[in-house]
């Protein structure tokens, strides 16, 4: 940053993702292998799985339990009643879809929990990190 200027600090400024009020977790889904033009990596991974332009050789992948700790911690520093736990569920997958996921991700999928973030973190870790590479390593 010391060696830019201001006119470049303003354009990458300007070029930054903005926040997305109407979908919170859709905020850390671009986090990915940063892709430039003549660098060492020519596509996102998950382009080049998708149109099969990758070298077919041994691939390993992994996810780790509680994963998606450091988002929802971020989002919320302080711990989360049902109620307000509930409101989020809805307020970020809608009133229709509500039902099946805190059916799956009741506030207690972390036994004994009290602190809403708990159960957001299992939510977040499996929709950011544990499906996607899933998903990604059944079509490999």
């Amino acid at each position: 940053m010391k060696g830019k200027s201001m006119e470049e600090v303003l354009e990458a400024q300007d070029k930054a993702p903005t926040l997305n009020l109407d979908n919170m977790f859709i905020n850390f889904l671009p986090w990915s292998p940063l892709v430039e033009e003549g660098g060492e990596i020519p596509l996102q991974p998950l382009t080049a799985l998708q149109n099969g332009e990758i070298q077919q050789v041994p691939m390993m992948g992994g996810s780790m339990r509680d994963e998606g700790q450091l988002f929802v911690y971020e989002l919320f520093t302080k711990p989360l009643s049902e109620k307000a736990y509930k409101a989020i569920i809805a307020g970020v997958f809608g009133v229709q879809n509500y039902p099946e996921i805190i059916h799956k991700y009741p506030l207690d999928v972390v036994e004994n929990s009290t602190d809403g973030r708990q159960a957001l973190n299992v939510l977040a870790t499996d929709l950011l990190f544990y499906c996607p590479l899933r998903n990604v390593t059944v079509s490999y």
